[in-house]
């Protein structure tokens, strides 16, 4: 920066005030200064008009370094910033599972109330049981009227009464336009349960199987412990889980599953079973 010095031509003829002091507009032509007044000196004119216009100069100088720096002391605002509000999540409302509608729940606290039965079944302590060394059924007293339902039933096997010549199975019988069913538990060893857990077989098979499907047997060994035996029946398909786990499909060649006469049967083994519903799918 250039620093100019004002000061000893301040002192010689300062100004009076901002009003003495000429203004000068340039319009591209040279400023022509003003004619020197007669009985004046012209040097001493000349230095007055000088010390004026310099001092207008530094005026207009120091003006211009008070804007300047005012200018730069200011601290830019920051740009504002339009908030957004934050959508609110809605969770997702679970689409409600329709539960399953029992249509029939048997009740052997008074008997064998209405189950139709072969030799070898009985009620003991509110408990259906079979002791059986011949193939024996007892017929469920209901029929669903939808073809697709569930049977369940808990069941447990006490003793081996005929080794590996045995079984125990739910069953549908078929009709003339209907295919029937049997979910078996067979082939039981009659060594100790502990050791083994009667180690044998178990399926599902319609009567009329579709071999082309497939057909599934899987070792099986029910111990003595108590099992949940759960069918499936859905139009041609017939599925047997046990305690929760799928262990046996089978389809039929025939359009349809028998809704029943549905029943049990035994044949050389000692059977309890504690309860016995059927439900829609």
């Amino acid at each position: 920066m250039v620093k100019h010095n004002f000061h000893h031509l301040a002192q010689q003829n300062p100004p009076r005030s901002l009003a003495d002091s000429p203004i000068y507009i340039f319009s591209g032509k040279r400023a022509q200064e003003p004619p020197t007044p007669r009985g004046s000196h012209p040097h001493t004119q000349k230095s007055r008009f000088t010390a004026r216009k310099l001092s207008i100069s530094g005026l207009l100088l120091a003006i211009y370094l008070i804007f300047s720096l005012g200018a730069c002391s200011q601290t830019p605002s920051s740009p504002s910033q339009t908030s957004h509000p934050t959508p609110t999540q809605v969770p997702a409302t679970p689409t409600a599972t329709k539960a399953p509608t029992t249509l029939y729940q048997a009740d052997w606290s008074h008997g064998l109330d209405g189950w139709q039965h072969n030799e070898g079944w009985t009620v003991v302590n509110g408990q259906l049981a079979a002791h059986n060394t011949s193939a024996s059924t007892i017929i469920v007293p209901y029929q669903p009227s939808t073809s697709n339902y569930v049977i369940e039933a808990n069941v447990r096997i006490t003793h081996v009464l005929k080794p590996i010549i045995n079984n125990f199975f739910i069953f549908s019988r078929n009709t003339s336009n209907k295919d029937g069913f049997e979910a078996e538990v067979m082939g039981l060893n009659s060594q100790d349960p502990k050791i083994t857990g009667y180690a044998g077989f178990a399926q599902i098979l319609t009567n009329q199987v579709n071999v082309n499907a497939g057909v599934e047997q899987i070792d099986f060994a029910p111990s003595t412990n108590w099992r949940t035996y759960r069918v499936e029946v859905q139009g041609d398909e017939t599925r047997f889980i046990v305690d929760g786990t799928e262990i046996s499909k089978s389809i039929s060649r025939m359009d349809m599953v028998s809704t029943g006469p549905l029943g049990l049967s035994s044949m050389g083994l000692d059977v309890e079973v504690s309860s016995f519903k059927i439900t829609t799918l």
